[in-house]
């Protein structure tokens, strides 16, 4: 348009205007384009005027707005774009794609969606309400709906490993014998069935007769505890072990009942009675032994090892008697070890002593029963083990052991161990023994108490009496030791037996119980009576039971001794009923076949008596019992015999084979009970002319019946295996190690091992470290338990030693290894029991722990 005159341009008309008329004047002519329209600066048709982004319609026309669920980048009169699957948008002329929101994790909903409820839960996926984050279902479940609702779980005894699963498909079977619960998510989820064993996850097997297994998972089948047996494959309970008969016994992972056996320390038929074992006895495999002369077994010993010598009997040759300890010389203990030397300055009072406390103290020595034995001090003597105090001014030399061997002090007279006074006035005493006093020259006189005769002096002749004194002043006056009234002109006597005359007219008497030599002349002089001491108030009072008093001084009667009130020497201690010693030594209890009478004297029961340790009267002797020769038994003989027959062909064949009897000719024929699958033999037969060959399961297998073993495994061992191998201490610490060998010999004789059961032993020794059971001889055995120390590894000159004798019988190849290595040859090495490994208790035998191993 054009609104005024002149040369200017025309005016084109605003946007969102348009104008169909030529030559227009007015603005007005500009028209508005309809609503929601928009149109270009100068547009000449209401057809320019075209829909708004957000709206649509024809062109020219007025437009709608896009409903929610759509929009419309673009102006125009294209149609609105819906939102996109799994997107919503509640806003209306929307001109972004932006306002189309996405829906929750895990949800979707159509084209054009409008409001967030319209997402809903995709299959395989869950959620309370529509429009919310939907989870995936967990491995173990699926969900085959879209939208709100629970996931499905698999069924028990299936799994399913897919996350988010939509199909009943993904639920898939357990391996065979094992079961999962309800929504199992993984194949390990799957696990073995009670009574059966194997890895998660995998198909599981059946666990062997003589065991059980009562969980399911992942584990071991649990052998049937010793003493009990089990004919039930896959077992689920321990209920189906059943007891084998009282006091019999099996080994852990019986599987029949004929593997029962009476256990160590019983004796007697494997189906009963079996009896327990007698003390001085051994019984293994059902067979009982006795112990030699001198040594003792604890009842329900099981083995000839628990034979040890009694205490105060030793064994000084190998494999020798039990001889008693030599005088001087104790064991405390049962056992093999050396008899001690009783300590020093002390010997024993009988032989076999069983006891330090019958080592006592030498005359001369003092000490408890036992020892430490002290020499008598100077001053002192010492007998039965007591210290004595010499009595009152005396003296002796150290080790004295009587009381005569205490003398006279210098100035004092007395026989010796007796009471010394004051040397008497007018004599001097120079100590020592007797004779120990002696008169002063004629015409000399001496005070009371001189030690020498130079101290002897002339009288003075001032006084009339010899025996008086001059007083400064002049006076005179009886001198100490005499008394008299001289200025009255009485004479000077000698003071009287138990009193003291100080001089003068003066005379005292001792204190009660107390007395004194005749001219005494001071208070001291007065020395307490025998059996009568000086207490704390220096007054003599009675010596109390268990004492003895001499001197004024109080002594402890000897060790098992005792007195009554008011003795007076030790004599007066008398022994303990059933104690008695030598004179001067310590009572100790009398020994077996002697009796002490009441003075502590030892009497011999007469020959063919004998008596218990500590007897008193003659009337405790009684007869000795002769003791029936020990049963053979030869689990614990070096006597390697045949069980049958004469010998012909002796020594044990090679592994797998046994000897015949002499009437089948004696030759090396196979083993062939029991009948072996999926087993080896390990040894020759045991004994050597018996079809009683050891075995064990193959690699991969384990134990079922008698020679039948499966594949599996039991208590966790590998299939062919004894033991779980553990790592090896440090070889500079060793341990004692515990073995089990077993095997089952005729008549319940024990193992006797063989050069190439000695190969298989030495193998194996560095690697068992848990307590196995190896089986033998047709049927596991009772096992027979010793120890060894690791030998990391066995030297190759010690198998060698092995194999070089493998032609000899076990007691030859033995002996042989030995000789070879300047070792002691062991009565049966293979079979001593625990208390061997000590070195300790070993010296008698000159062999180590480690000679043992090796």
């Amino acid at each position: 348009y054009k609104d005024t005159n002149g040369s200017a341009t025309c005016v084109a008309c605003g946007r969102g205007k348009y104008s169909t008329d030529t030559a227009a004047v007015l603005e007005a002519q500009c028209l508005s384009c309809p609503l929601y329209t928009d149109a270009p600066v100068g547009s000449d048709e209401k057809t320019d005027c075209i829909c708004n982004a957000g709206y649509t319609g024809a062109d020219g026309f007025q437009c709608t707005e896009c409903p929610v669920g759509t929009y419309k980048p673009l102006n125009g009169s294209a149609a609105c774009t819906l939102c996109a699957i799994a997107q919503y948008s509640g806003a209306v002329a929307a001109t972004d794609a932006a306002t189309c929101q996405d829906c929750p994790a895990g949800s979707s909903a159509p084209e054009g969606s409008d409001v967030i409820t319209d997402c809903k839960c995709n299959l395989g996926y869950t959620s309370m309400s529509d429009g919310t984050v939907c989870t995936a279902c967990p491995a173990g479940t699926f969900k085959p709906t879209t939208g709100v609702g629970e996931c499905t779980a698999c069924v028990p005894g299936k799994y399913s490993e897919s996350v988010a699963a939509f199909s009943i498909s993904t639920c898939l079977d357990c391996p065979a014998n094992t079961y999962a619960p309800v929504s199992s998510g993984a194949r390990t989820d799957c696990t073995c069935n009670a009574g059966y064993i194997g890895d998660d996850g995998t198909a599981c097997v059946a666990c062997p007769t003589g065991s059980w297994k009562a969980f399911t998972g992942e584990g071991v089948c649990t052998a049937c505890a010793a003493g009990k047996y089990s004919v039930q494959p896959a077992a689920v309970s321990q209920s189906y072990c059943q007891n084998c008969a009282q006091y019999a016994d099996s080994p852990e992972g019986s599987s029949s009942g004929d593997m029962c056996i009476c256990q160590l320390g019983y004796y007697g038929p494997g189906t009963g009675p079996c009896t327990p074992c007698e003390q001085g006895h051994f019984c293994a495999l059902g067979q009982k032994g006795a112990c030699t002369a001198n040594s003792d077994a604890p009842a329900m010993s099981p083995y000839q090892a628990n034979c040890t010598c009694n205490a105060g009997f030793t064994v000084p040759v190998l494999d020798g008697p039990c001889e008693t300890c030599p005088a001087n010389t104790y064991k405390e203990v049962s056992g093999n070890q050396s008899c001690s030397t009783c300590p020093a300055n002390s010997v024993s009072l009988h032989d076999a002593s069983a006891s330090r406390l019958y080592c006592a103290c030498s005359p001369g020595y003092y000490g408890d029963l036992g020892g430490p034995c002290t020499q008598c001090p100077a001053g002192s003597w010492c007998s039965r083990g007591q210290q004595n105090a010499c009595p009152p001014f005396t003296e002796s030399a150290a080790g004295s052991d009587e009381q005569t061997d205490c003398h006279a002090m210098a100035g004092y007279s007395c026989a010796s161990g007796e009471t010394c006074n004051l040397c008497a006035v007018d004599n001097y005493c120079p100590g020592g023994p007797p004779p120990n006093i002696f008169p002063c020259p004629e015409g000399e006189q001496a005070p009371q108490g001189m030690s020498a005769e130079s101290q002897c002096v002339a009288a003075s002749g001032e006084c009339d009496d010899a025996n008086a004194e001059k007083l400064f002043g002049g006076a005179c006056r009886c001198r100490g030791g005499f008394w008299g009234d001289v200025p009255a002109g009485d004479p000077c006597v000698v003071c009287t037996a138990g009193s003291y005359c100080p001089g003068g007219n003066v005379r005292a008497s001792c204190t009660a119980h107390s007395s004194s030599a005749a001219g005494a002349a001071f208070a001291a002089s007065c020395q307490c009576d025998p059996g009568y001491y000086f207490d704390a108030a220096s007054q003599c009072v009675e010596c109390e039971s268990g004492k003895w008093c001499f001197g004024g001084a109080a002594n402890s009667c000897p060790q098992n001794t005792g007195s009554s009130p008011g003795a007076v020497s030790q004599e007066g201690c008398s022994p303990l009923r059933g104690h008695c010693a030598p004179p001067g030594m310590p009572y100790v209890e009398g020994e077996a076949g002697t009796w002490c009478d009441e003075f502590g004297a030892v009497n011999q029961c007469s020959e063919g008596f004998t008596s218990p340790v500590g007897s008193w009267s003659e009337a405790n002797c009684s007869a000795i019992v002769a003791t029936p020769a020990p049963a053979v038994n030869k689990s614990n003989t070096t006597e390697l015999s045949r069980s049958a027959g004469e010998a012909c062909g002796t020594g044990s064949c090679t592994v797998g084979f046994y000897r015949q009897q002499c009437a089948d000719g004696g030759e090396c024929v196979p083993c062939t009970t029991p009948v072996l699958s999926n087993a080896v033999w390990t040894s020759a037969g045991v004994p050597f002319d018996a079809d009683q060959c050891q075995w064990e399961c193959s690699d991969g297998f384990v134990q079922q019946s008698a020679g039948s073993c499966i594949q599996g495994a039991v208590n966790g061992t590998a299939a062919n295996e004894t033991a779980v191998e553990e790592e090896l201490p440090n070889p500079e610490e060793p341990v004692v190690t515990p073995i089990i060998l077993a095997a089952i010999m005729a008549g319940g004789a024990g193992v006797v091992l063989g050069s190439a059961a000695g190969v298989w032993y030495l193998q194996r020794a560095r690697r068992l470290r848990k307590v196995g059971f190896i089986s033998g001889g047709g049927a596991p055995a009772q096992p027979i338990t010793f120890s060894i120390v690791d030998d990391d590894p066995p030297a190759p000159e010690v198998r060698n030693a092995w194999s070089d004798e493998a032609d000899m019988n076990p007691v030859e190849a033995v002996g042989a290894f030995h000789a070879k290595f300047r070792r002691p040859v062991l009565q049966n090495p293979f079979l001593q029991a625990d208390g061997y490994n000590k070195p300790e208790q070993n010296a008698r035998d000159d062999i180590t722990v480690q000679d043992f191993v090796d």
